[in-house]
């Protein structure tokens, strides 16, 4: 016979029953009724145990393969994901969990999740920057450089940067901060400022002509900048030894910037005196007289003033010379007084002449007449004692008076 199949549910995917019913007739038409009847009780699946592997960033947490589970009735089953995976990460490290729901042909329901455990790698923060420049003004702030954690750009918070050029020589800071996987880090960028030698700024050295010793002064500084355009000020300074009257006189100055370049400007005197000057005009320069005694010394009044170059006043020293050529000694020529103002080597000179002429001749005075006896024994002795008795006058003293009586001869009466 045929059978007749009859499931319980009426639709059999799973459990439930299936019934083979045979009929068998006689040849009386007696029916007989036989079944056989399957049970059919699926066994439960058999999930595969949990997965998971290490991962480095939750970015990576993805991927993994949901296995497929097959019962006894060669049935497949894919497991469904219960909503968003579970992230459970902190500073970086933790979990990433993916949950899965199975459920068989009888609606019964197993559980299965992937576990991704992020453990970050070492991180190695970039090594702090660092640049020399020569001057201040060529800082700027710095190129950050760009990290990246897990396919995620860091930010990096700038602080204020720290100044610690002084002079124009120094550091200067740029501090940024930033966090990886909770952890605090700071890059800085350093310039180091240190200046070029300034000696192409240094001014000219300065010399000068001066007449005195009055118009040695310390002179006016220059304007001394150094490579960045800093005015520097001298650290010291230095004055040579005044010379007594004429030579140089230094003036140095040191300069020296924050790097330690020094450099001299020295401003020198040369001392350069002239010869006195003599404010002769309205003096007279010579005299005439006709007596030696009439040349006596110039009195101040007549002596001319001389002045140094510093205009001070100098002394003179005198001469008094005489000339007797062509006339006769004390009588007619010359008396001469040579004034030289000297100072420091350097010397003028005024004179003052008297002009002698003595040419008024002297004058016999009055003597009475001698009468005596020509042939008196004492007669050339009295006339003797007569003309000596002879004086003369002249306007330059008491002149003297000889005769040539002794080389006269008279007769004996």
């Amino acid at each position: 016979p045929t059978p007749v199949i009859t499931d319980s549910p009426s639709s059999l995917t799973c459990n439930g029953t299936r019934i083979y019913t045979y009929t068998y007739k006689d040849c009386a038409n007696l029916e007989f009724v036989w079944t056989y009847t399957y049970t059919i009780s699926v066994p439960d699946l058999t999930p595969e145990a949990d997965g998971g592997r290490e991962v480095p960033c939750v970015e990576d947490a993805n991927g993994h393969v949901v296995p497929t589970l097959t019962d006894a009735c060669s049935r497949s089953y894919t497991g469904v994901q219960n909503g968003e995976p579970v992230v459970a990460v902190t500073n970086g490290a933790g979990t990433v969990t993916y949950n899965y729901t199975y459920t068989d042909c009888k609606g019964k329901t197993y559980p299965w999740k992937y576990v991704y455990t992020v453990v970050p790698n070492a991180f190695t923060a970039p090594a702090d920057g660092t640049e020399n420049v020569t001057c201040k003004s060529a800082i700027s702030e710095p190129t950050k450089p760009i990290i990246t954690v897990c396919g995620t750009t860091i930010n990096l918070v700038a602080d204020s940067p720290i100044d610690e050029v002084v002079d124009g020589c120094g550091k200067y800071t740029y501090t940024y901060k930033y966090v990886v996987n909770g952890t605090n880090y700071t890059w800085n960028y350093v310039y180091n400022v240190e200046p070029e030698d300034f000696l192409a700024n240094m001014p000219a050295d300065v010399t000068v002509t001066v007449a005195c010793t009055s118009a040695v002064v310390a002179p006016e500084l220059p304007e001394v900048k150094d490579a960045c355009g800093r005015v520097l000020t001298p650290v010291s300074s230095s004055v040579g030894e005044m010379p007594l009257c004429e030579g140089s006189v230094a003036y140095t100055y040191t300069y020296e910037d924050c790097a330690g370049h020094t450099h001299d400007w020295v401003y020198t005197y040369n001392i350069v005196k002239s010869a006195p000057v003599i404010a002769s005009d309205g003096f007279e320069t010579s005299k005439n007289i006709s007596c030696i005694d009439d040349a006596t010394d110039p009195t101040p009044a007549m002596i001319p003033e001389a002045k140094n170059s510093c205009n001070e006043v100098v002394t003179p020293t005198m001469v008094r010379t005489t000339d007797w050529s062509g006339g006769k000694t004390n009588c007619t020529g010359k008396i001469i007084y040579t004034y030289t103002y000297e100072d420091c080597g350097k010397s003028s000179v005024w004179t003052y002449t008297y002009n002698l002429n003595d040419n008024v001749k002297p004058t016999f005075n009055a003597i009475s007449p001698l009468t005596v006896n020509c042939s008196a024994a004492d007669r050339d002795a009295t006339i003797s004692t007569w003309l000596n008795g002879v004086t003369a006058t002249d306007n330059c003293g008491t002149p003297t008076v000889t005769n040539n009586y002794a080389s006269l001869s008279l007769p004996a009466s």
